[in-house]
């Protein structure tokens, strides 16, 4: 456990005190966007000065800023933990403070050193820290809505809380909740200032801008895990909010898809079908589109808005249309409100709200039509290892699979999906299971690391709306299967009796041809 008091105590001169009436907002809240690293200011003999005394200047500003955020934390940190104690269970609290106390240790560590080295120096040496910040902020946002539910359904807890925020003049938690995010995105651009007001040949220029690309991804990363978060967070709403029973098996929301990655919710809002005025509430994922129709009444369309606490329910109005077959059409004829879907034989004419939306919902639906098909041409051509060199080709041929039929019928599959794979190498086939042999071939790279690897082939039964279920897996040697190769003329038949997958009892046989092409 790390003693707050212990490790603030050197961090002196803070400008926020509890017992003032407001807090003074940061000087980095002031700092405006600068030039990019690739323009930076050339200092001459005359601006030399001048530079370094902007630059010295904003290391203050640093240092300053940062023993004042680090003093807000511990004393917010004080204030309602303790205040709070007894009144909510540990496990309550620690999905409240979240590491509250490991962000104070790393920011005291920060101000500490900043005191006695440049700030460049100082986040090189620290910067592994800084990724305590992306597990708080992965789950800030639940310890807000955490705080608003206890805050508002919870008596003895609401006296307690505004009793602590008394002692802050009437600053609630939710505000010091948003301090660790503002300050790790303000990071970069303090960092950026700094290297702009440092000579390109001062030696402190090179880990300035270091630090500066390292904030700089550190930040997307952080993004990256709170857009993830949030799209779980509607994944799980409409799991729960959409009734879509006809569809069998079950839509899982909250699974991976087969091309494109983790199902996302891209986009949503309220339609109507140009034919009959019926109002349609359209979800965009980034593998299908779905409509659906509310079943309480939508007053203003251009209002509604679907978020994770919405409490209204949705039927589905039509299976899914895939994006691998959709697209979209405005003809002449249409207004500007209306467009124009279409997958396979189906089609409808939407409305939008407004012009803008019309706008919005094309650009949508179009950039997740490219970017489904483009990752599906990606997962057809094999994966390139790390090591690129390349001693032969492996060319596979896929002749049958057996004991998979009664399955199939069994959970109303329609189509199988192979992958083959040697070490970091993969690619996959899709199988038209109305042939009988000859189902697809395939080739993969032969690199001098394979020699220790195996091939490997994977059944998958392909449900669509739903995680793909793994029939069954075999794999071989890679020295063993070029050992024989080279004793064998042509084509080399070999079975394989898979292991069971995902489905109990289902052993797939799958035969496969194989030609081994080696380069000398």
């Amino acid at each position: 456990m790390i003693s707050i008091k212990q490790e603030v105590s050197s961090v002196a001169a803070c400008s926020f005190m509890v017992g003032s009436k407001t807090i003074q907002p940061s000087i980095e809240a002031h700092l405006k966007p600068v030039t990019s690293l690739h323009n930076p200011v050339v200092a001459t003999t005359d601006q030399y000065s001048t530079l370094a005394s902007k630059c010295e200047k904003v290391a203050k500003e640093l240092l300053d800023t940062e023993m004042k955020y680090c003093h807000d934390l511990t004393q917010c940190y004080e204030i309602f933990s303790q205040g709070l104690q007894g009144i909510i269970s540990t496990s309550l609290a620690s999905q409240l403070f979240l590491n509250f106390e490991q962000l104070i240790f790393v920011s005291t560590s920060i101000a500490n050193a900043l005191k006695q080295l440049p700030p460049g120096d100082v986040f090189v040496e620290k910067f592994d820290l800084l990724h305590a910040y992306v597990e708080f902020c992965s789950k800030q946002q639940a310890a807000l809505e955490m705080l608003n539910e206890l805050e508002h359904n919870n008596v003895s807890f609401r006296q307690a809380y505004r009793s602590c925020c008394i002692k802050t003049k009437g600053i609630n938690f939710s505000y010091f909740l948003l301090l660790p995010m503002n300050r790790i995105t303000r990071y970069p651009l303090i960092f950026e200032k700094l290297v702009k007001y440092t000579d390109p040949n001062d030696a402190k220029r090179k880990n300035l801008e270091k630090v500066c690309e390292l904030l700089k991804s550190l930040c997307t990363e952080i993004n990256d895990v709170v857009s993830a978060m949030d799209s779980s967070s509607m994944l799980i709403w409409a799991q729960q909010h959409v009734h879509c029973e006809a569809i069998q098996p079950p839509i899982v929301f909250l699974s991976s898809t087969r091309k494109v990655g983790p199902r996302c919710l891209l986009h949503s809002g309220a339609l109507q079908k140009q034919l009959n005025g019926k109002i349609l509430v359209a979800l965009l994922f980034n593998d299908f589109l779905m409509l659906t129709t509310p079943m309480e009444p939508i007053e203003q369309l251009e209002e509604f808005r679907i978020s994770k606490t919405s409490e209204f329910h949705l039927n589905l109005y039509k299976t899914p249309l895939l994006l691998e077959n959709a697209r979209v059409e405005q003809s002449k004829e249409m207004d500007d409100c209306s467009f124009e879907v279409l997958s396979g034989e189906f089609s409808v004419i939407l409305r939008a709200p407004n012009r803008n939306a019309r706008l919005f919902w094309i650009a949508q639906i179009e950039k997740a039509i490219n970017e489904y098909r483009n990752q599906c041409l990606t997962l057809k051509k094999p994966s390139i290892s790390c090591d690129m060199s390349e001693q032969g080709r492996l060319f596979v041929e896929l002749v049958c699979i057996l004991n998979v039929d009664s399955t199939l019928r069994l959970l109303g599959t329609q189509s199988i999906l192979c992958k083959f794979q040697i070490g970091q190498s993969s690619t996959y086939a899709d199988v038209d299971i109305n042939k009988k042999e000859h189902l697809c071939t395939t080739q993969l790279p032969i690199y001098k690391t394979a020699y220790d690897d195996f091939f490997e082939v994977a059944i998958f039964l392909n449900r669509i709306f739903s995680p793909d279920l793994c029939a069954g897996s075999s794999k071989i040697a890679m020295a063993d299967l070029l050992t024989t190769a080279t004793m064998h003329r042509g084509p080399m038949s070999k079975q394989f009796d898979c292991e069971p997958g995902d489905i109990t009892n289902l052993r797939p046989r799958v035969i496969l041809k194989f030609v081994v092409q080696l380069f000398y």
